[in-house]
């Protein structure tokens, strides 16, 4: 292999890399969703409806948003002293994305072994 076929060669893996890790932060992404959707506190489902996994950017530079979008999506998640039938609570998206962080560590380490 001469040093041209070797650069394009890298130049294809860091291509796959990019395109492996922007899928596995999408399936994090969704897979925190799920988890989140869960706890979420359902009176009119309007809430648990408004969920949502969207991804911004490429390759390495991809950001993946999970949110609820109704008005008072940020009310319901952050005043704890409210009583919510169980299991769905306040919290119900921060407290997923801290516990299960590694699980999803380990689907977007997946994604990028699946580029060697």
């Amino acid at each position: 292999m001469n040093i041209r076929q070797l650069v394009s060669a890298l130049k294809n893996h860091e291509k796959r890399l990019e395109k492996n890790f922007r899928s596995g932060l999408i399936e994090a992404g969704g897979f925190l969703q799920g988890e989140s959707m869960e706890l979420v506190p359902i009176d009119t489902t309007n809430l648990q409806a408004s969920a949502d996994t969207r991804w911004e950017g490429e390759g390495f530079d991809t950001a993946v948003i999970v949110s609820y979008g109704t008005e008072y999506a940020v009310y319901v998640h952050e005043i704890v002293e409210n009583r919510h039938k169980p299991p769905t609570q306040a919290k119900f998206l921060e407290q997923p994305a801290r516990e299960k962080r590694d699980r999803m560590g380990r689907i977007v380490a997946k994604w990028m072994g699946k580029a060697s």
